[in-house]
């Protein structure tokens, strides 16, 4: 697939996660007076969050009592 290349997914999210991710974009794609497409917003929050999958491995892995 070519890096430029748009696909759909279809995920589920928790609707407050959901609204926090539309509020983000969204906040963004104002700060930046829209000349920045909302899907290359969104690429950029989620590859953030993939460096950081360290983190969330942490938080995912039950504990041992």
């Amino acid at each position: 697939m070519a890096a430029n290349e748009l696909t759909t997914r279809s995920w589920y999210l928790p609707k407050d996660v959901a609204d926090d991710l539309s509020a983000a974009c969204d906040e963004l794609f104002y700060d930046l007076r829209g000349t920045v497409p909302k899907h290359r917003i969104l690429s950029e929050l989620i590859r953030e969050g993939l460096k950081h999958k360290s983190k969330v491995r942490q938080k995912l892995t039950p504990r041992a009592s």
